[in-house]
């Protein structure tokens, strides 16, 4: 997914570059919805991004119909219109269209690529991911904590407290891993459908199932296998 957002962008600014700044929009603008934009989540394939996975990306609709457009400190001056349910990039021989929400936009299927890019009005409360992420995203967030623990043959295990795993998600998805007490460190991580795991660690292997009354996870660390019934933490 972080690949494909960066192809993206990449391809993004490359159409920017051949863009005209300047001028008017040839269309209808109004100035309410005037300010900069920042992207807060990206979703393809049931999977959503969010957080510094989609930092660097950013539009600013500026008056009389011109924008700017920021990729990763890159800036390119377009053209912006709008009518009462869209809103609508103008880019060399490109027609970005957005459906209007409350302070925020969404661009569909953006460039083709099939990816879903909501846009939020700075300072506002709009700009919060968590309103944007899918059920079983907002399902993670918080703090959980293990109340029982097994091997991976489902048997009884006593070299480790039944309570020891304790994970905190936040809405830009990272997460907390504490064992036994230990800080474990904060990770990336990430959903498809009622499954979910880690994207970036190299020194642990963690992921679970969604389950009706908690989450049942996987760990593996060296010669470490355990697997935890959690429940979210009072």
């Amino acid at each position: 997914m972080k690949r494909i957002l960066c192809g993206l962008m990449a391809l993004l600014m490359i159409v920017c570059l051949c863009a005209c700044g300047g001028g008017g929009s040839g269309g209808r603008t109004d100035a309410k919805l005037e300010g900069r934009y920042i992207a807060v989540t990206g979703e393809m394939l049931g999977v959503t991004m969010s957080g510094e996975d989609m930092e660097g990306f950013s539009v600013e609709l500026q008056s009389g119909g011109k924008a700017v457009l920021e990729i990763d400190g890159d800036s390119s001056n377009v053209k912006w219109k709008c009518d009462d349910e869209t809103i609508t990039l103008m880019v060399e021989g490109e027609e970005l269209v957005a459906q209007r929400g409350v302070d925020s936009f969404v661009m569909e299927d953006m460039l083709g690529m099939g990816m879903d890019i909501t846009f939020a009005k700075e300072g506002t409360d709009a700009a919060s991911p968590e309103q944007y992420l899918p059920e079983a995203d907002r399902f993670m967030l918080g703090a959980w904590k293990s109340t029982a623990v097994t091997d991976v043959l489902e048997e009884p295990v006593d070299t480790i407290a039944a309570d020891a795993l304790q994970l905190e998600f936040t809405d830009d998805h990272q997460v907390q891993v504490t064992l036994g007490g230990e800080d474990l460190g904060v990770y990336k991580w990430s959903l498809l459908g009622d499954w979910g795991c880690l994207d970036d660690a190299d020194d642990l292997s963690l992921s679970w199932d969604i389950l009706d009354d908690g989450i049942m996870v996987d760990y593996s660390a060296g010669d470490d296998y355990f697997v935890f019934q959690c429940e979210k933490a009072e």
